[in-house]
C-alpha cells in the first residue's frame, strides 16, 4: 500500500468516529504509525454527510443514554481504541423510526382509513416525504429508500487526517460534484491517474498477458462443471418432487374418522339446523336419494350430520368390498380424491372427505351442506319467491360452475342433472357430485354408475344428450359437449319451475326470458355436440346478460340489510340499558373496584385495612313487634327502617356492608381509605341515623316501641369478597367482633364507642360520657363511652 501502485477505496457506515464502525486513523501510538500515514495516502473514504440528525440534538441525546445506562442498568461508558465509547448508532434510528411510525399511524387513524394497519398502506406512507423528529429531519424517496448524502475524501497533509472532501453527492437529485482536485500517489511503475481497465484486465490474463490456450481450456471446464452442477440441482429438485407428491398421496387427507360425525337429526325436530341458523327443512330428499336409502344398510346414514362445527351432508352408497376398506389403493385413485378434496370454488359444492368404517359395505361421502335443497326442491317450495331476477341469477352460477369443471382435472361432471344442482342459504346454485363416479368405481367396486343415480328414472333420463351412449357393463360416454347439453336441459327447467317435464312437444321458455338466454338455450340443445357452445362462451353470455339483473338484487339486500342495523341499533341500546342497570344493582353489592376486577377475570385477594370504623345497629323491641304482627308487616317495617338508613348515608362516607334482619352494618375508611376521618363520619352518620329513626312518623306508628341501639369501634380489619355463587363483601377480623360487642353492650336510643374510636375523633366534634370500665365478653375489661352531639358552637375539626 506504500508504494503508489494501488489505491483502496473504503466505506465508512457513520459521519463521525465510533469504536464499533471502525476507526478511520492511522495512528495507533507504535512503530508503524509511519508506514500507516505513508498507507493512507493511497486510501479513499466514502461516508455518509448527515444533514438530518442535528449534531448538538445528538449529542444530546446520547448523554441522556450514557446517563440511563448508568443508573438504569449500572453500565459505564468508557474509551475503547483510543475513542471515548458512545451508544450504538442504532439507537437513534430506532428512535427516529418508531417516532415516524407513530405520525404515519396518527395520520391514517384521522383519515379514517377502512384497513389502517395494512403494512403496504403504511409503507405508501413514507414514500417521497420528510419527517420532523426531534433529532432532526429524515427525507425518503417515491421507493421508500432514505436520502442521504454522501462524500469521498482523502488524506489531507494539513491534518493529518482522512478529511479531504474531493467529491460530494446530493441526496435529492444524486449528482456528483467534484469539489477538490485529487491527490493521487505516485508508484514506481505506474502513471497516475490509473486507466479505468488495467492492462491486463480484471483478471490479469487480457490483453497483452493473454493466454489462448489456458484460457480456452479454463471456459470450457469452467462451463462442463456448471451443466453439470444444473443437471444434478435439476435431478435433485425433481426426485423431491416426486417424493413429495407420493406423500401427499399417502396422507390420506381425504379420509374422515367415523367418530368425528355427530348424530344428523334428532327427535325433537332437526335440531341441527336451529344449531347454525337454517331454516327447518321440510321437504322431502332428492329422488336419487330417497331411492338410494332402500339400498343400503342403515337409512339414517345418509342426510345431514355435524363434521368439526361444520354443518355437512352425508350420502352412503352400497360398496362390493368388505367393510369398504382397500389395503392397497390405487395411486390413481389417491390422486382422483386428493384432486377432489383440493378443488374450491364458490358455484361447487367442497367435497369434505370419506368415511370407510360406517359399517359392512356402506361408504359414506361427506360433502358441503346446502340448506335449501336442489334446485328443483327449491322451486316447488313456498319458501322462497323464484323470480327472474333470482333465476337469473342461478343461471348465471351453473355455467359458471360448468367452466370452472371444464378447466380442471376433471374436465367434465357426466351427470349433470336438478338433483346435484343445489342452492344454498345464500340462493347461490352449487354443483355436486363431481368425481363421484371415479371414487365409487376406482376404489370401491360400485358395480355400475346407473344402480346409483337411477336411470329407469325418466326425468332425470332427459338430461342425457342423445350421443351419451351406455354399455353393457354400465360404462357412459361423458364428455364435456354432454354437460352442455344438460345445463341447457336445465335452464329449461330454471326458467318454465320445471313445467316442461309435464308438457310435450316444443319447449317455450317464456315471454320474460331474456333473449340471450333463448339463444344459448337453442345452441345447447343442438343435437350435433359440435354445434353446442362451450362453457367459456356460455360464462361470457349469459353471465354478462345477468350482471345488470342481478344489481337489482344487491339494492333489494341493501335495503334489507339498512332495516337489519336499524333493529341491531335497537336491540344494542336496549341491551345496554339493560347492562347499566345490572352494573348499578351490582354496584350497589360490592365495590367498583371488585365488580372491576370480577369483571375482567382478575384474582381478588383479600385486603388488609389497617384503620377503619365499624358500626353495628339494632333495633330494640323487633322480637316483640315480630310477635304481634304478621309476616308482610314485618317485611313493610324493614323496608321502611333500612329505606331510611340507606337515604341517610348517601350523605356520610361510609359504606353499607350488609343487613342480617334488623341488624344494619356499616363502615367508613373501606373499601375506600380516608385518613383518620374514618371515625368522624361514622359517628356522624350513627348520631343522625338515630335521629331520623326516631322521628319517623311511620315508626312511630308501630304498635311496639321501637328504639335504634348502636355501637362503634376502631381498628384494623381484612376485606374480601367470599364465594362463587352470589358472592358477598365480608370484613374479618377482632375488630369486627368488637364493634358488635359495643352494640350487644349498649342502650336503647344510645351509641355505645370504645375507646380506640374515642380516641380518633376530632377534639370537641361530640359530646362524650364516660361509661366506666365495662366486662365484655371474649374482650375482657375495657373503658367504653357513650356518643352524644355536640352543640355547633363547640365543633373544632382538626384530622
Amino acid at each position: 500500500m506504500t508504494n503508489g501502485d494501488y489505491v483502496y477505496v473504503s466505506i465508512a457506515p457513520l459521519e463521525y468516529p465510533h469504536p464499533d464502525f471502525g476507526n478511520f486513523t492511522w495512528q495507533n501510538f507504535d512503530a508503524l504509525d509511519t508506514i500507516a500515514k505513508e498507507a493512507y495516502k493511497s486510501l479513499l473514504l466514502i461516508r455518509p454527510v448527515s444533514t438530518d440528525v442535528n449534531s448538538t440534538k445528538r449529542e444530546t441525546f446520547f448523554r441522556t443514554a450514557i446517563g440511563l445506562s448508568k443508573t438504569e442498568y449500572n453500565y459505564t461508558y468508557g474509551r475503547r481504541l483510543n475513542i471515548t465509547e458512545m451508544p450504538s448508532p442504532f439507537t437513534i434510528s430506532s428512535y427516529a423510526s418508531i417516532y415516524m411510525l407513530a405520525q404515519v399511524l396518527n395520520e391514517t387513524q384521522r383519515n379514517g382509513s377502512r384497513q389502517p394497519f395494512v403494512s403496504a398502506n403504511l409503507a405508501s406512507k413514507f414514500y417521497d416525504r420528510c419527517f420532523a423528529t426531534p433529532l432532526g429531519e429524515f427525507c425518503f424517496d417515491r421507493n421508500g429508500q432514505r436520502r442521504i448524502g454522501l462524500e469521498v475524501t482523502q488524506y489531507s497533509p494539513l491534518s493529518d487526517a482522512l478529511d479531504k472532501q474531493i467529491f460530494n453527492v446530493d441526496k435529492f437529485n444524486l449528482s456528483l460534484v467534484a469539489l477538490q482536485a485529487v491527490t493521487w500517489a505516485t508508484g514506481p511503475t505506474m502513471t497516475w491517474p490509473v486507466p479505468n481497465i488495467p492492462l491486463c484486465g480484471f483478471s490479469g490474463q487480457e490483453g497483452e498477458c493473454a493466454d489462448q490456450g489456458p484460457r480456452y481450456t479454463i471456459t470450457w471446464t469452467v462451463a462442463t462443471s456448471v451443466s453439470l452442477l444444473v443437471l444434478i440441482i435439476s435431478a435433485c429438485v425433481l426426485a423431491r418432487r416426486v417424493m413429495l407428491n407420493d406423500a401427499q398421496l399417502q396422507s390420506q387427507r381425504w379420509e374422515i374418522d367415523l367418530s368425528l360425525l355427530q348424530k344428523p337429526f334428532t327427535e325433537d325436530g332437526d335440531a341441527l339446523d336451529r344449531r347454525f341458523g337454517i331454516p327447518p327443512r321440510t321437504e322431502k330428499l332428492p329422488d336419487a336419494t330417497e331411492k338410494l336409502t332402500k339400498t343400503v344398510a342403515t337409512v339414517n346414514e345418509t342426510g345431514k350430520a355435524c363434521l368439526k362445527e361444520q354443518a355437512v351432508w352425508i350420502k352412503s352408497y352400497k360398496t362390493c368390498r368388505r367393510n369398504s376398506v382397500m389395503v392397497k389403493p390405487s395411486k390413481k385413485f389417491q390422486r382422483c380424491l386428493n384432486n377432489l378434496y383440493d378443488l374450491r370454488h364458490p358455484n361447487l359444492v367442497a367435497f369434505m372427505g370419506v368415511v370407510t368404517q360406517a359399517g359392512p359395505d356402506i361408504t359414506l361421502l361427506v360433502n358441503e351442506w346446502c340448506s335449501r335443497g336442489n334446485v328443483r326442491e327449491m322451486m316447488d317450495t313456498n319458501r322462497v319467491q323464484v323470480d327472474w331476477q333470482i333465476k337469473n341469477s342461478l343461471i348465471s352460477d351453473l355455467v359458471q360452475g360448468l367452466r370452472f369443471i371444464h378447466q380442471s382435472t376433471f374436465t367434465c361432471h357426466g351427470s349433470l342433472t336438478p338433483n346435484v344442482c343445489l342452492v344454498d342459504v345464500r340462493l347461490t346454485l352449487k354443483i355436486a357430485e363431481l368425481g363421484y363416479r371415479e371414487i365409487l368405481t376406482l376404489g370401491f367396486g360400485v358395480p355400475t354408475w346407473d344402480q346409483v343415480h337411477g336411470t329407469d328414472d325418466t326425468r332425470l333420463a332427459l338430461y342425457n344428450a342423445p350421443e351419451v351412449m351406455t354399455s353393457s357393463d354400465g360404462t357412459r360416454t361423458e364428455t364435456p359437449e354432454a354437460d352442455v347439453f344438460a345445463v341447457g336441459k336445465i335452464i329449461q327447467g330454471i326458467a318454465t319451475d320445471f313445467g316442461w317435464l309435464k308438457l310435450e312437444g316444443p319447449v317455450v321458455l317464456g315471454p320474460d326470458c331474456p333473449w340471450m338466454t333463448k339463444q344459448e338455450v337453442l345452441l345447447c340443445l343442438k343435437p350435433n355436440p359440435r354445434e353446442r357452445p362451450t362453457a367459456l362462451r356460455l360464462v361470457r353470455n349469459l353471465a354478462r346478460t345477468n350482471s345488470r339483473l342481478l344489481g337489482k338484487i344487491i339494492v333489494r339486500m341493501g335495503a334489507y340489510a339498512e332495516e337489519l342495523e336499524e333493529a341491531v341499533v335497537a336491540r344494542t341500546l336496549e341491551l345496554e340499558e339493560e347492562q347499566r342497570r345490572c352494573d348499578m344493582l351490582l354496584l350497589e353489592m360490592i365495590p367498583v373496584e371488585i365488580v372491576h376486577k370480577l369483571r375482567h377475570g382478575m384474582p381478588v385477594h383479600p385486603e388488609l385495612f389497617d384503620s377503619v370504623s365499624l358500626s353495628f345497629s339494632n333495633l330494640i323491641g323487633f322480637l316483640d313487634f315480630i310477635t304481634l304482627s304478621a309476616p308482610l308487616d314485618v317485611i313493610r317495617l324493614l323496608n321502611t327502617s333500612h329505606g331510611l338508613f340507606d337515604q341517610v348515608i348517601m350523605g356520610y362516607d361510609v359504606y353499607k356492608v350488609e343487613t342480617i334482619g334488623d341488624s344494619y352494618f356499616l363502615s367508613s375508611g373501606l373499601p375506600d381509605r380516608n385518613g383518620h376521618r374514618h371515625a368522624f363520619e361514622i359517628s356522624s352518620c350513627a348520631v343522625q341515623l338515630r335521629q331520623a329513626f326516631e322521628s319517623d312518623e311511620a315508626i312511630k306508628e308501630c304498635p311496639v316501641t321501637l328504639q335504634i341501639q348502636a355501637g362503634i369501634h376502631s381498628g384494623a380489619c381484612v376485606a374480601s369478597v367470599v364465594g362463587l355463587k352470589m358472592p358477598r363483601y365480608c370484613l374479618f377480623g377482632d375488630t369486627v367482633n368488637t364493634a358488635s360487642r359495643m352494640e350487644s353492650y349498649g342502650e336503647p336510643s344510645k351509641i355505645h364507642i370504645s375507646t380506640e374510636t374515642m380516641a380518633l375523633l376530632p377534639q370537641g366534634s361530640f359530646r362524650l360520657e364516660s361509661r366506666g370500665s365495662l366486662s365484655i365478653r371474649g374482650k375482657g375489661e375495657m373503658e367504653t363511652y357513650w356518643l352524644e352531639p355536640a352543640a355547633p358552637s363547640n365543633i373544632e375539626l382538626i384530622f
